[in-house]
This record gives C-alpha cells, sequence and structure tokens, in this order.
C-alpha cells in the first residue's frame, strides 16, 4: 500500500501534469489557427500522387531513438514495468526460476531480473503484457514453443533485454498478432535466435556494447544499429539494416547489390568510415535492403548503391526546412539542399525518404514524397504540400512534441503517443488509422478518413469535419452535416466538449455572421446547422465551425470550409421587414418585439457586421436587455422555416 503523503504527491503531480499538458495544447491551437489563417489550406488542391508499388512494412524506429532526448530506451521500458500495477517479477530473490510447459497465460508484464531464469519448454503461451530481461545473469529461453503475445495496435508490446540480461529462443514461433512489434537490445545484452518463425514484422534496436546473433528465421525485420554493438546473421531472411551515421561520424561508402547476400562483413576500420564502432556480419542471407540514419553535422557519401530507406535523424536545436526529398528516385548526382549536414548520392537510388526529429529541433517540411516522419523529445514539425505513402511507417508525435500538417496526404497511419500532440488537418487519409494512445491528443480538422479517429490508452482524439453540402442556393435552408467531438477514454485527463458554433463569412472580410447559437451537443456524421440563406447574394462564402473543450480556459479550434451560393428559385424568400414590431425605438434598456410566427432563432447585429446577441425563440414574441450595447444602430433578424424577418432599432 502506498502511504497518503506518496497518494497526495501523486495526486498533485497529475494535477500538474495536466495543467502542463493543458497549456500545451492551448498554445498548439493558438498555432494552428494562426497558421491556418494565414495558409488558407481550405484554398488550396490537394497535390496529386501517384501511389507507387511498396514492400508491406511498418517502421517503428521511434522507440529507439528515445535515449537522444534525455532518458534511455532501456531506463524508460523498466520505469514503466516497473510501476504497473502488476507484474510477474523472477529474480526477487536468489536463484530465482521458473519453468513453463504446456499451456499457459500471464495477463501481466514479466520481468526477470538479477539472475532470475524463465523458461519455456514445449509451451504453448499466450502472454499477454512485455518481457523484460534485466540483470548480470538474468535470462529468458524457449524451446520448442509457441509464444503468443496479442496487440491491440501495432508496436503496442516489446521484448527487451538490458544490463548482460540474454534472450534465447530456440525452434520458436514469435506470434504478435501479424503486428508489427519491438524488440530491444541495450547495454551489454544479448539475443540468441536459432529457427525463430515470427508471425509480424519486428523492429529492433541494437545498441550500446549489445550482441544481436540470428541463424535461421523467415523474418528478422529491421535493425537500427549504433554504438559498440556487434550483429552476426546467418539464414536470415527479409531484413533492413539501418546503420546509424552519428554526429561527426563520416561515411563514404559503397553497399553491395541488395537481395540475396552470400556475406557481408562491415567494420570501422573500413577506409572512408570515422567515428562509427558497430560491427555486422551476413552469411546466406536473403531479402537484404540497406538503409541509413545520417544525424546532423554527419558526412556521408554513397555511391553505387541500391538503398532501401534514408532516415535523416535532427538533433540540433536549430530550425531546418526539408523539401525536395522523393521516394523513388534514383540520383546520378545529388547534393542535399540541407544546412545542417553533408549528404551526397552519387549513382544511387532511393525507395524511401524518412525524417525524424528529436530534443528540441525544429523542421518544416514542405514539396516532399516520404515514406516515414515523426518527432520526439519536445520537438516541433509542420508540414505543408507533403505525401506520406507508408514505405517507410507512419506519421507520428510522440513525448511532448508538437507536430501539424497541412495538406498532408497519407496512404499509411497517422498516430499520437504519449503526451504528443498531433494536428492533422485539411488533408486526405485514404489508408490507414488516426489514433491517440498514451496521454496524447490528437485532432483531425477537416481531413477525408477511411474511418472515425481512436483514442485508446489515456488519449483523446477531435474530430472536426465540415462533410456537405460544398454548394446550395440563396434563399433556402441549407442542412449542414459534419462531425463536431472529441472522444476521450473513461481514464483521460484530457478536456473534454464544450460546445461547438457554426458561422458564416465572405472570403474577404474578417467579420463573422452566427448561423447557430453554441451548441453543447457532440455530433458524429450529423447535421451541424440549418443555414437560411435567404437574403445573401450568389457567391463564394467560407462556412467556419468552431470547437471548444469543456475546460478553463477553454481550447477552441476552428475548421473552414468554401461553399457556393447559387442564384435560387424555390424556397425561402425575404418578408417586409415592417412583420416585426420593435418597441421601445430609441431604446435603452430591454427591447420587445411581436412577429407573426412561432419557433424562431433572433439574432442581432451590429453596424460593423458582428452578431452581438443569438438565441431560440419559442413563441411569437419576446424581449432582449439591450442595456450593456454600445449606443448606434443595430439589425434585429428573425430566421424562421416561413421566411426571415429584420428590423432596424437605435440604441441610446
Amino acid at each position: 500500500m502506498r502511504s497518503s503523503l506518496g497518494l497526495l504527491l501523486i495526486i498533485l503531480f497529475t494535477q500538474a501534469v495536466c495543467i502542463a499538458q493543458q497549456s500545451s495544447l492551448s498554445k498548439a491551437v493558438q498555432k494552428f489557427n494562426a497558421e491556418s489563417k494565414s495558409i488558407k489550406p481550405w484554398k488550396t488542391a490537394n497535390p496529386v500522387v501517384f501511389e507507387e508499388s511498396k514492400q508491406p512494412l511498418q517502421s517503428g524506429v521511434k522507440q529507439f531513438l528515445e535515449k537522444f532526448n534525455g532518458i534511455s530506451f532501456p531506463e524508460r521500458f523498466i520505469s514503466k514495468a516497473m510501476n504497473s500495477d502488476s507484474m510477474l517479477i523472477i529474480g526477487e530473490v536468489p536463484g530465482d526460476s521458473l519453468i513453463i510447459t504446456g499451456n499457459w497465460t500471464c495477463t501481466v508484464d514479466i520481468l526477470v531480473f538479477g539472475d532470475g531464469k524463465l523458461r519455456f519448454k514445449n509451451a504453448n503461451a499466450t502472454l499477454l503484457g512485455n518481457l523484460y530481461v534485466w540483470g548480470e545473469t538474468a535470462e529468458i529461453t524457449a524451446d520448442s514453443s509457441t509464444l503468443y503475445i496479442p496487440q491491440q495496435y501495432f508496436y503496442q508490446r516489446t521484448i527487451l533485454a538490458a544490463g548482460a540480461g540474454k534472450v534465447k529462443f530456440s525452434h520458436v514461433t514469435l506470434d504478435f498478432s501479424g503486428l508489427s512489434h519491438n524488440i530491444v537490445a541495450a547495454d551489454s545484452s544479448t539475443f540468441y535466435f536459432e529457427d525463430v518463425t515470427k508471425i509480424g514484422f519486428s523492429t529492433n534496436g541494437v545498441s550500446e556494447k549489445a550482441g544481436y546473433f540470428i541463424n535461421g528465421t523467415n523474418l528478422a525485420g529491421e535493425f537500427v544499429i549504433e554504438d559498440h554493438c556487434h550483429l552476426d546473421f546467418k539464414n536470415a531472411n527479409t531484413l533492413i539494416l539501418w546503420h546509424v551515421v552519428p554526429q561527426t561520424g563520416k561515411f563514404h561508402f559503397s553497399f553491395p547489390p541488395s537481395g540475396d547476400v552470400a556475406s557481408y562483413n562491415f567494420n570501422p576500420q573500413f577506409p572512408g568510415i570515422a567515428n562509427i564502432d558497430y560491427q555486422i556480419q551476413l552469411e546466406n542471407c536473403s531479402d537484404v535492403m540497406w538503409a541509413l540514419m545520417p544525424a546532423d553535422n554527419s558526412d556521408v557519401d554513397i555511391q553505387d548503391s541500391e538503398i532501401r530507406a534514408i532516415g535523416l535523424w535532427f538533433l540540433a536545436p536549430d530550425s531546418v526546412n526539408v523539401n525536395g526529398l522523393v521516394n523513388n528516385t534514383t540520383y546520378t548526382d545529388f547534393a542535399a539542399s540541407l544546412s545542417d549536414r553533408n549528404l551526397r548520392l552519387r549513382n544511387t537510388s532511393v525507395q524511401t525518404w524518412s525524417l525524424y526529429s528529436m530534443k528540441e529541433s525544429e523542421i518544416s517540411v514542405s514539396g516532399c514524397i516520404l515514406g516515414e516522419i515523426g518527432s520526439m523529445g519536445t520537438s516541433r514539425v509542420s508540414t505543408n504540400s507533403v505525401f506520406v505513402d507508408g514505405s517507410g511507417g507512419y506519421m507520428w508525435a510522440t513525448d511532448t512534441t508538437f507536430f501539424m500538417a497541412f495538406a498532408t496526404p497519407l496512404t499509411t497511419h497517422v498516430r499520437s503517443d504519449r503526451n504528443g500532440i498531433m494536428i492533422y488537418a485539411y488533408s486526405p487519409l485514404t489508408m490507414g488509422s488516426a489514433l491517440a494512445i498514451g496521454n496524447s491528443t490528437l485532432m483531425t480538422i477537416q481531413c477525408s478518413l477511411t474511418e472515425e479517429p481512436v483514442a485508446l490508452d489515456n488519449a483523446s482524439a477531435w474530430n472536426i469535419n465540415i462533410l456537405s453540402p460544398s454548394s446550395g442556393n440563396s434563399n433556402s435552408v441549407i442542412p449542414i452535416m459534419g462531425y463536431a467531438l472529441i472522444d476521450r477514454t473513461p481514464t483521460s485527463t484530457n478536456p473534454d466538449m464544450g460546445w461547438y458554433q457554426v458561422f458564416y463569412s465572405l472570403p474577404e472580410m474578417d467579420s463573422l455572421i452566427a448561423i447557430t447559437p453554441k451548441i453543447s451537443t457532440e455530433k458524429r456524421n450529423d447535421t451541424l446547422a440549418n443555414w437560411n440563406t435567404a437574403g445573401l447574394k450568389p457567391g463564394q462564402y467560407l462556412l467556419h465551425i468552431f470547437v471548444s473543450s469543456d475546460s478553463e480556459p477553454p481550447v477552441i479550434v476552428e475548421a473552414v470550409r468554401s461553399f457556393s451560393i447559387n442564384p435560387g428559385i424555390y424556397g425561402i424568400v425575404q418578408k417586409d421587414i415592417s412583420v416585426i414590431k420593435v418597441f421601445p425605438n430609441p431604446v435603452s434598456e430591454v427591447l420587445y418585439f411581436d412577429f407573426p410566427f412561432s419557433n424562431s432563432v433572433a439574432a442581432i447585429i451590429s453596424s460593423d457586421g458582428s452578431v452581438v446577441y443569438q438565441d431560440n425563440l419559442n413563441g411569437n414574441s419576446g424581449s432582449i436587455d439591450v442595456s450593456a450595447f454600445a449606443p448606434g444602430l443595430y439589425l434585429l433578424k428573425l430566421f424562421h422555416a416561413g421566411g426571415t424577418l429584420a428590423a432596424r432599432f437605435i440604441k441610446k
């Protein structure tokens, strides 16, 4: 049991985190609203893109780049494990061990610690959590077994070895629901895989002095290789080898042909290599793909090579503009227009470009076709006129980052994670899902989606979208359809829905005219407003919807859609304004009025076009307190299915 003081500290910490998250969300939304007004993405057609054939691989390298953001990934994973409500720990006492045979199910994370030993022998095990091994002589071994580790979403589960921990799998099937998953080898840990069948692609991080040995697997996966680690693979199929080039690293190199590789040997003594310490050995491997991860301030010169992927790291706090990187391009002699590094490609093809912002970096991306792009640490990313085809993974914001995407079509997934904020706006997502996990916030604003955004864990997902129509007749009532909602999980501390309101404006005017009052009901593919266009001239207009959180101060997001009003020949016609009786006129305190029908919407519009009052009326008379109004001329308008009435009055 926790002490009362400890519980109090946890409550205070949680409150502080919530306030910080709220502040970050508010600042992010303010920036988004300002940016959208500046670039007017609703006026820009989405770029025409051609989907290239691509391999069905997903990337998850963000898990293995976190140490560049101040916390090493073993630390983060183990911290998460130790703070779980419950977990199976093996190794709390010296000589602790557990042997599993036959059918067995574990519903919590497993930590093998110290000199603990966990062995699966002729087992059929279902593991509903993560596997961690960390200790000088700690081991997880499995032979002649099947380990089924279900996942609700890709990269939900992890097998991690740190310290000097060892993982030894022989004649084993690993099934992660067929979804991509994580494997981490850090510190001085070691993985031994012999005759391992995988159901699901794996992203592997190998760092520090870790060793990773494979002899026989159907699906090795991708490997982020750095520091002083050592990889030795035999008879492995389908592997992407990410050669990390750190800051100040030099990588002048030519890769052998991809595909079937009888032998490959990379070591730091090669000519043209400097400040790189890892070693790689391949023997009799198939479907081998070469990849690079150059950091800023690195020196890379590749010749005569086929590169599956280049993932650019951004670590420095400087702001960098990125443009002109296009997937599936062959370069005769190309020097990337990046101010923070040297990257030259000669007689070299690149199938996929990916971008990773880390630490406090800030990148602005335009005019690119990419495979993956993500933000980590406290970095900031903005995109405009970018296409992400998923050939390198997906698009994401994690940690405490802010990612703002305009006109960025996707044929892959978009995701927010941890405390990240992802704003995905004015873009089509034609394949893949929109998902918020951890404590994050995902906002989809005026986007075309294949399915609604989903919030899991403690996250929230906003969906703001004026769907239809795009045109209508004047002198008619036009139903405006769409979404105005905030979905959050029961355990989320993120703000919930407060209200929404719909307005219209002329494109060249800043003033907004309310179509609805503030409405507190969430709408999901439903009628947002019924717009009475009586008296409006044919032409182009803008529809605006504002969605507010229930927090204090509120977070208010705006979405805009272009709308064309055509000349109307049916429907509502303007009535004689004398039908409304307003008195007294001029008025100083309370304005009274009578009119011929009930169930109307009353609005008062000032001489500058601002709506200063709006409310629903049930009867055929009413009164409005105008004592707080500034002196001047005002217009009272009443909207009803049978007509629109108006009368002017003067406020003394």
